[in-house]
């Protein structure tokens, strides 16, 4: 299996940097970057995104542990599986029994600081969790741009301290309204307009519409316009940075929570399958003084967590169950093989996946339907093999089973007994049903 996302994979191996053998030394200026619904093989002419990953590490083959937002980013937050925080529907909360990145670097003498945009990230779902500053924009997604310079001007203002700042960018979710610019001078086919608003998505979504070929074509134009208006955003970011002095020194990880399918396996949208158009993700990780590398081992984003407070020089808390610190490839070296888990749909019957060594497992938990893809053969999961490899179903069995024994450890050492709930009321079930979410 090979990603996407190659072009810069491809840009890191023609250069040719040396790479430090040596451990980085701590750092104390980290910024995160999260783009929502951004698939992996979306980032052909990117120039803001893929001048960032010259200068990277950047992780071909990762994967997110959920379909979509929520339990996504609680798991980069929070270095735990979804099966462990239990934050996977909506009206879940993160429990505060989990450590969070931003706890534990605010306790490591960090500022800590978001800026995020999204209806699914409020306070109420409790990612706030260890920030001294946490703006959110939740009703009115705010604009790349303006996120874009409400970070600048952040960083300019206390930049030069140690810190962490998240930056959660809304676009490409839906609705797609990318400026005009960003179309290329493309029209749309009769009958579409310039933009899709989240209701004509959700009625595409529900079968209530069906759209044709071009139509189809053009939607997907439409994302790829705001993939280019966010890359835009970034480019920007980066170049604030590079003004400031502070582009160097500063760790700088990018990464998406999730994809969105175009029809791969008969729909739109995200949240309802564990195929890779909706968990394999971008993910690029800068150093401070930049040393470039693709590193073609499947990976989990649950890792970042991990892999930022190793870093960071930050121990986690004793017996603490996070995903491994991926610093060891960081250098170079190679890690032990270790299956990866996603689970968490948003949306018809709950599943579990499980990638190991070529093969992914898909168990679904009601009706006990199975999935197997040899994904070296079939990178695009279209065959699936379930009849014909006991033998393999049997490992992926195992190791579902596994992770479920692991992950209820792991909620007893911790003493999550239970999901956690918020209350959502009418009006915010209405607003993220026009958003696509609860149908």
């Amino acid at each position: 299996m090979r990603p996407a996302s190659a072009l810069l994979a491809a840009a890191l191996l023609i250069a040719g940097w040396a790479w430090a053998s040596s451990k980085p030394a701590p750092t104390r200026r980290v910024l995160l970057i999260s783009i929502d619904t951004l698939r992996a093989d979306a980032l052909q002419g990117t120039p803001g995104i893929e001048a960032l990953a010259r200068d990277s590490a950047v992780f071909t083959r990762a994967w997110s542990p959920a379909p979509w937002t929520l339990p996504a980013l609680a798991s980069v937050m929070t270095g735990v599986s979804p099966q462990v925080h239990l934050a996977t529907g909506l009206g879940d909360r993160v429990p505060d029994r989990v450590t969070t990145l931003a706890e534990a670097l605010r306790r490591r003498g960090l500022r800590t600081a978001a800026i995020v945009s999204s209806p699914l990230l409020g306070r109420e779902v409790n990612l706030s969790q260890g920030f001294q500053e946490y703006t959110v924009f939740s009703s009115h997604p705010a604009t790349p741009p303006r996120l874009a310079d409400l970070a600048s001007r952040w960083l300019r203002a206390h930049g030069k301290g140690g810190f962490f700042l998240w930056v959660h960018f809304y676009d490409p979710h839906t609705p797609w309204e990318p400026p005009p610019a960003y179309l290329k001078g493309m029209e749309p086919p009769p009958g579409m307009g310039p933009r899709l608003t989240a209701a004509e998505h959700l009625a595409i979504r529900l079968g209530e519409r069906v759209p044709s070929p071009a139509e189809r074509e053009w939607m997907r134009r439409l994302y790829e316009a705001e993939v280019r208006w966010v890359d835009d955003a970034v480019g920007s970011l980066m170049a604030d940075l590079k003004g400031s002095g502070l582009y160097d020194g500063t760790l700088i990880v990018l990464l998406s929570d999730h994809g969105e399918e175009f029809w791969d396996h008969g729909g739109i949208g995200h949240g309802h399958t564990l195929h890779g158009e909706l968990l394999r993700v971008p993910f690029l990780l800068k150093l401070p003084g930049s040393a470039p590398r693709a590193v073609d081992v499947p990976i989990s984003t649950a890792s970042v967590a991990a892999t930022i407070l190793d870093l960071t020089g930050t121990p986690l808390p004793a017996d603490y169950p996070a995903a491994r610190s991926l610093v060891p490839l960081l250098r170079g070296e190679s890690l032990p093989p270790e299956p990866l888990l996603a689970t968490g749909l948003q949306r018809i019957e709950e599943r579990q996946a499980v990638l190991f060594g070529d093969y992914k497992l898909i168990r679904w938990q009601t009706s006990g339907r199975q999935e197997l893809y040899d994904l070296a053969r079939d990178p695009g999961e279209k065959t699936d093999l379930s009849a014909s490899l006991p033998d393999r179903i049997a490992e992926g069995t195992r190791l579902l089973d596994r992770f479920e024994a692991e992950s209820d450890r792991a909620r007893k050492r911790l003493g999550i007994t239970r999901r956690e709930r918020i209350p959502l009321d009418p009006e915010t079930r209405e607003r993220l049903k026009a958003l696509g979410y609860g149908k």
